[in-house]
């Protein structure tokens, strides 16, 4: 079951009895296997900065904050790293330039992480700005100031529902500063601002945190993201696919279309490789998901060893059932056969590793599922065609038959009937090929 949904004994029970190093050690392996969400996240954190001691605790905590924001999207753990470096790290906290370069980046992350959420994101906004105006009281440099009214700008340009609040709260704090107007662009910035508010207001209020993870909720965020992409920007959808996968961490299909985006709109092939680590991560059991990880690492460049090495630990992720392996198998297939050098020969390594790759196919299939019959043919058929048509061994490509006919699947009438079909069209073709080339 996933850990998400149901926190381990274990963990209480160590918790219970203070037995601080084990319940660090248990948390850690466990989140070696799983994600975890934002309250798992928060009572290890609130756990261990219960026993700060030394500078070398500050830094480790800093290090878990960054780890605990890469699982989910969540305000609360952005916020509650700020607040952190404010209070316990002592560049941050003494105002040095080196500790407002710390705070600044930690911050920056934190609003292209969660700097968009319709109804939490002001938080962050907040936090942020509120940093920078203390560094400004206390140095009065006019630089500081204008990082200052930068933050107002950058916010008051984006959908908020307090547009008109921030719009006031600004205006005083110019007048604070000495000038006498705010500039009638920023003015019009916060009309539409709260425009943009007020077209998603119905959509926000139906994905509130307070909502039951169920059907309806999942049907609201469907909802929502589909108003994100009219408006066509990519940075909101994302951000809703992330509140999404958030509430629904082990539902497949929504990683599915969230990954689809991504290559379809998106097209950063690191954030890509990112998210389809986390989907399988979050769904290990689901074939699919890795067969799209697979091809996706593929076209986007990566090194066939790293290919290889997902492709195994997919197979050991304990898949569901036999079209689940066959998605990882045929993926990985995919990959080895564009390899293949043109015109490719039966002698050539990239052959052999493929032709390796399909024995290694047919015998996990045979130990996992002995009785499974794949009504498609679709393992033996891709090798056959291989063996046939692209290296041109016809002799392989009998065996193939042969061996399908002879075995488990054989003894099919109708996967006989559909074996010796594809078998009867490949030789045509191949005779054909035979005389032209002749």
């Amino acid at each position: 079951m996933h850990i998400s949904l149901h926190i381990p004994q274990l963990l209480e029970l160590l918790k219970k009895y203070k037995l601080k190093a084990r319940l660090r050690s248990a948390r850690q392996r466990m989140h070696s296997l799983f994600p975890f969400n934002e309250n798992q996240w928060m009572d290890w954190i609130n756990d261990e900065m219960e026993s700060i001691s030394s500078p070398k605790d500050i830094d480790e905590i800093k290090q878990l904050f960054q780890v605990a924001t890469q699982d989910y999207v969540s305000v609360t753990i952005w916020e509650s790293y700020l607040e952190f470096l404010q209070a316990a790290d002592p560049d941050v906290l003494s105002k040095t330039a080196a500790g407002g370069d710390v705070f600044r980046r930690a911050a920056e992350a934190a609003l292209t992480a969660a700097g968009l959420h319709l109804s939490e994101g002001h938080h962050i906004w907040q936090t942020y700005r509120s940093h920078e105006q203390s560094v400004a009281e206390e140095s009065g440099d006019e630089k500081q100031l204008e990082r200052v009214r930068s933050l107002y700008h950058r916010q008051l340009q984006l959908p908020n529902p307090q547009a008109p609040e921030l719009l006031q709260e600004y205006e005083e704090w110019e007048t604070q500063h000495g000038k006498a107007s705010v500039p009638q662009h920023i003015r019009a910035a916060a009309q539409r601002s709260s425009d943009a508010a007020q077209l998603r207001a119905a959509h926000e209020a139906a994905v509130s945190a307070d909502k039951t993870a169920d059907a309806t909720l999942l049907a609201a965020y469907m909802a929502y993201i589909q108003l994100e992409k009219a408006q066509k920007d990519p940075a909101r959808v994302q951000l809703l696919y992330e509140r999404a996968v958030s509430v629904f961490p082990v539902t497949s299909e929504l990683w599915l279309q969230y990954t689809r985006y991504l290559e379809t709109e998106v097209k950063v092939p690191t954030l890509i490789n990112q998210v389809y680590a986390r989907a399988v991560r979050n769904c290990p059991w689901v074939g699919s998901l890795w067969a799209a990880a697979l091809r996706a690492h593929e076209r986007l460049g990566g090194p066939d060893q790293e290919h290889e090495a997902m492709a195994t630990k997919a197979l050991a992720a304990g898949l569901q059932g036999p079209e689940d392996y066959l998605a990882v198998l045929l993926a990985r297939a995919d990959c080895l056969r564009h390899q293949l050098p043109t015109p490719a020969g039966p002698s050539s390594p990239a052959a052999g590793k493929l032709q390796a790759w399909f024995t290694h196919s047919r015998s996990t299939m045979t130990q996992y599922f002995p009785a499974y019959l794949d009504r498609s043919l679709s393992l033996q058929a891709y090798c056959a065609h291989v063996e046939g048509v692209l290296l041109g061994d016809l002799a392989s490509m009998r065996e193939v038959w042969e061996d399908t006919v002879k075995g488990q699947l054989g003894r099919s009438a109708i996967l006989l009937c559909a074996g010796l079909l594809c078998y009867s069209f490949v030789c045509s073709l191949m005779s054909r090929l035979e005389r032209f080339m002749h």
